[in-house]
């Protein structure tokens, strides 16, 4: 038990610097404490069983806080109590937020940033596609709100994309539970859509056309979006690219485990185009990025403008960044390359998710990664 006293100034200064942590109680109000730590911090605490639950709650600090104030803030404490309130989970509820964008907020630098190597997915799906909530109460949102979203989201970007955002939702409002807000959930029991898997690719007409729109754009994003084909690489680690992470000589490209869920490096074989492309840009660039930008991350952020123009142009209907990939993959499957081939470039960790590539040719044969992206450069030719 802790020892009792009767707080005062004098009293708590000549209290000693503990070896361990220490709590003192005292005698005239039975719920405030004050507690020594080794650091030589005094706190004053209020402890009291509320809801079956006993928690500390940090009144302040002394001496910026005296003896007197603390009381009369026990005192307030105790009067909240006694009408029914509870002030340590209104505290929680004030820190954690009150808007959904302000406890989605709290999940991404609380959490998601410190356990999650791929927040910043997260934090772009939040930006992207959550703006008709994030100015709202998160206690008022409700389960019409969240089938009203997955819905707009899956008639202009797909089912897929639409699922991940009723998830981050769902995870966004569970955390706040978690941590002491009192909300319910209203993505808990939303079920997600099906899912069709996406089969759109560039054919040969497509290429030229697409070539032909690229060509007009500047150098920067000619040589963002080759490389973007001829590796099959995910947009945002293109973006990220770093000049340390590649290896001229054994023509690879490494992107680091960190970049990746699985936390697995990828090693990505680069083509004879996409070697003359990075030559190119070293001798005007040989910083840390090969993509190197004003942004504040440092290197080229967002393409979405320079593809809006680039589809208009070559009139690709219904065709995403990420199709640029599944090209790729489609491509070498035409060529003969076997789905362990295809899978081994494209990083994937098993052939069932490369499947879909070798619908074009059955009869896969194990071809290099440069065969592909001659056969696309002479099919657009």
């Amino acid at each position: 038990m802790a020892e009792k006293f009767n707080f005062t100034k004098q009293g708590a200064e000549a209290l000693p610097v503990p070896e361990k942590r220490i709590r003192y109680q005292d005698s005239q109000n039975k719920y405030l404490y004050l507690e020594c730590n080794p650091s030589g911090k005094k706190v004053f605490l209020y402890i009291r069983c509320v809801n079956y639950k006993t928690t500390p709650f940090k009144i302040g600090y002394f001496p910026e806080l005296n003896v007197a104030e603390a009381r009369i803030e026990a005192d307030r404490l105790s009067s909240a109590i006694a009408k029914g309130e509870d002030p340590l989970r209104q505290r929680k509820e004030k820190r954690i937020g009150e808007t959904f964008e302000e406890i989605f907020n709290h999940y991404l630098e609380q959490h998601l940033k410190i356990n999650c190597r791929t927040w910043k997915v997260d934090e772009q799906r939040f930006n992207g596609y959550c703006g008709d909530i994030s100015n709202r109460l998160a206690k008022e949102t409700t389960c019409t709100d969240i089938t009203a979203l997955h819905r707009k989201i899956s008639s202009k970007n797909g089912s897929v994309i639409a699922n991940r955002v009723i998830q981050l939702i769902r995870r966004t409002f569970n955390y706040a539970i978690a941590s002491g807000a009192r909300l319910t959930n209203p993505a808990a029991n939303f079920k997600k859509t099906k899912e069709e898997s996406r089969e759109r690719f560039l054919d040969a007409v497509e290429l030229k056309r697409f070539f032909v729109a690229l060509s007009k754009e500047k150098k920067v994003w000619q040589d963002f979006f080759f490389i973007l084909l001829f590796t099959g690489a995910r947009r945002s680690n293109v973006l990220a690219m770093k000049w340390r992470d590649i290896d001229i000589e054994r023509r690879v490209w490494i992107i680091p485990k960190e970049e990746f869920k699985t936390g697995k490096s990828k090693d990505v074989v680069l083509s004879q185009p996409v070697i003359d492309i990075l030559l190119e840009r070293f001798k005007t660039n040989a910083g840390e990025w090969v993509f190197p930008s004003y942004s504040g991350s440092g290197h080229l952020a967002e393409p979405k403008m320079t593809w809006e123009s680039i589809r208009k142009n070559a009139c690709l209907n219904n065709v995403r960044i990420h199709d640029l990939r599944r090209t790729f993959g489609s491509w070498q499957a035409a060529t003969g390359a076997s789905l362990s081939v295809i899978g081994k470039t494209l990083g994937h960790d098993n052939t069932q998710t490369t499947a879909v590539y070798a619908r074009l040719n059955t009869s896969s044969v194990v071809e290099a990664v440069n065969k592909a992206t001659q056969a696309m450069l002479e099919a657009a030719r």
